[in-house]
């Protein structure tokens, strides 16, 4: 075993505040767009606060996934590997990663469902060490 590699097929996340920062300028460039024109600019301003806010206190509720771990195959799953998401509230989910996923250098865009917000976004910097990172990579490819 590697000491810069997870042991026993699993990934600690960190729960990164640099998602939700992206996500929040997007979604106030979206507004802008849309009603700066229609609108006026304190009409806009308003709108895109009580978005922003509305939007904050929906993060704040969510649960994030703070482990993901690769199950063990067995003859019944070698065909369709089998996932663990582990979130804060200790809550547990199995996946199978759909087609649709996003697997790049730096970015993995992982669905298990038919639903967009139903995936995880990981990015570098939400492991503990780049090693961590291109190991899950390597196993995500090994799948295909």
């Amino acid at each position: 075993w590697n000491m810069h590699e997870p042991p026993e097929l699993a990934w600690q996340l960190r729960t990164g505040r640099w998602q939700i920062v992206l996500d929040v300028l997007a979604l106030l460039a979206f507004c802008m767009m849309l009603s700066v024109f229609r609108y006026g600019l304190w009409l806009t301003l308003f709108a895109s606060l009580l978005t922003v806010a509305v939007y904050w206190l929906w993060y704040w509720k969510q649960d994030p996934v703070i482990c993901l771990q690769k199950l063990p195959e067995s003859d019944m799953t070698a065909a369709f590997p089998q996932w663990r998401l582990i979130y804060r509230s200790g809550n547990i989910r199995q996946v199978r990663w759909r087609s649709g996923s996003i697997r790049r250098s730096r970015l993995l865009v992982l669905r298990y469902s038919i639903w967009p917000w139903q995936g995880l976004v990981l990015r570098c910097r939400d492991f503990e060490s780049v090693q961590h990172f291109k190991a899950l990579q390597r196993v995500l490819y090994s799948e295909l």
